[in-house]
């Protein structure tokens, strides 16, 4: 199964079993400050199954002695562990995953407790078989990943976090109901490659495409409610507490047309796993920041002396105007590295591109670019008319006027293309609105580039 498809997969897991995958408002995150969740209140009994006949999915090979009558599960959902660890999982969850251009299976070590997953380097070599070195990868209960590479080059960690926390997940804990999943009656008997006795659980992902949600009993398993409705790890496998039923759930399969994941297995495990020892990315980049930070300050000083020897005006503006613009981004790129390199946190180097393609238009830089080239072949012309008149004199006006012309219908393109990118940037305000906003965007930067290489040849040596 290629990325792409994998990865749609993966999302559609995110909305069934967190609810929504979207940002918290500001209204929940007030809501979220006062929220009490020890408050010393007895827990409420959680019902196994009350829509279904016991009979079909309820093991009876599963001993009710095993069957915690009290929460064992999700108590330290709200704690965070550092980078370095240690990490410690009590669960192996082996799945298959299956799609159009092929299958393959592999694993992930859950802790019931903290909610924390990990892929070890043979379960991503499983996921991601192309690559060299060894890479590790721990997802935390509010979808933050942590990546720990082993390479030729030396032993690296980054984080990727989502924006969550774990008050934030509570929150977003819905019902089966309230995400519009309804049971369709198909139910898969335990068997041969089928470890539980499965109900399917039929609904749309948030782009309104059909998933299919294979449910089972959570044995002996009971999540803590106080603490969490939710204890998935990688792709949305693991468990959960509906919202409204309060019935504890395993999800063993998702289906979508994209493809479909189910578990094999689900064993109790023992295996850890320490963060030490590696250099994380964010030390890396402040490394490097002192020094290109001193050679961005030479390189503006340089052009401002440059730009002050400029004696004709318009030009000297026009390269004033540019030089404003570059010293504008080195100032974002900056402070985005300083950011990443402060928090290790490469999602802010996701937020700081997306506001420094709002900020920074390239097509605007290259305005400004074509125009100063305008006004420089204007004054060349002006001063080979001070010259003999001569045949050389008459050929490079000629050539002038020609690149003249040429830029002249970059300046139009390029125009055009600075005010459809306003106005599709002025489009798409809300968030869901990103993809299609990139999409047209693409498409713009496409034509425009494909049109400015069809004219870059002026032809003006002929």
């Amino acid at each position: 199964m290629n990325a792409s498809k994998l990865f749609a997969l993966m999302a559609g897991l995110c909305m069934m079993t967190w609810g929504s995958c979207g940002t918290v408002s500001a209204q929940q995150t007030q809501k979220t400050n006062s929220v009490r969740l020890d408050d010393g209140a007895k827990p409420t009994p959680i019902r196994l199954f009350d829509d279904l006949d016991p009979s079909e999915l309820r093991d009876r090979n599963f001993p009710d002695s095993r069957r915690p009558k009290t929460p064992n599960a999700g108590s330290r959902t709200l704690e965070e562990i550092t980078m370095d660890g240690p990490f410690t999982f009590d669960r192996k969850i082996s799945f298959l995953v299956s799609g159009a251009d092929g299958s393959f299976n592999s694993y992930f070590y859950l802790n019931t407790q903290t909610g924390y997953s990990m892929m070890d380097a043979q379960a991503h070599k499983q996921w991601i078989p192309t690559g060299e070195g060894k890479t590790v990868q721990i997802m935390t209960h509010t979808g933050d990943f942590y990546s720990y590479i082993d390479s030729r080059e030396g032993k690296y960690s980054m984080k990727m976090s989502s924006g969550f926390d774990g008050l934030d997940i509570m929150l977003m804990a819905n019902s089966l109901e309230q995400e519009g999943f309804r049971r369709t009656g198909k139910k898969v008997n335990k068997g041969s490659g089928v470890p539980f006795t499965r109900a399917e659980y039929s609904g749309k992902d948030s782009d309104g495409n059909a998933v299919s949600l294979w449910l089972s009993d959570p044995l002996d398993i009971r999540l803590d409610n106080n603490k969490t409705y939710l204890l998935t790890g990688h792709f949305g496998l693991g468990y959960f507490t509906d919202r409204k039923t309060l019935q504890n759930y395993m999800v063993t399969g998702i289906e979508s047309k994209d493809g479909s994941i189910f578990i094999t297995a689900n064993e109790k495990s023992n295996a850890s796993f320490s963060g030490k020892g590696y250099t994380t990315m964010g030390d890396l980049m402040m490394g490097g920041m002192t020094g290109q930070s001193d050679y961005m300050a030479e390189r503006m000083q340089a052009a401002e002396v440059e730009i002050a020897q400029i004696e004709d005006p318009q030009l000297r503006a026009l390269a004033k105007k540019e030089l404003e613009q570059m010293s504008g981004l080195a100032g974002a790129m900056g402070n985005t590295a300083k950011k990443v390199g402060e928090t290790n946190d490469l999602r802010h180097l996701g937020v700081g591109m997306e506001q420094m393609s709002e900020e920074y238009s390239a097509f605007a830089h290259m305005l400004l670019q074509s125009r100063q080239g305008i006004r420089q072949l204007e004054l060349n012309i002006v001063e080979l008319k001070k010259m003999s008149d001569d045949e050389y004199a008459r050929a490079e006006i000629k050539k002038n006027n020609c690149l003249i012309s040429c830029n002249e219908r970059k300046v139009t393109l390029l125009n055009r293309a600075v005010e459809l990118e306003d106005r599709i940037r002025r489009q798409y305000k809300k968030d869901d609105d990103d993809d299609k906003r990139d999409e047209d965007l693409g498409k713009l930067y496409e034509e425009t580039l494909s049109e400015l290489n069809r004219i870059a040849d002026c032809g003006c040596n002929d």
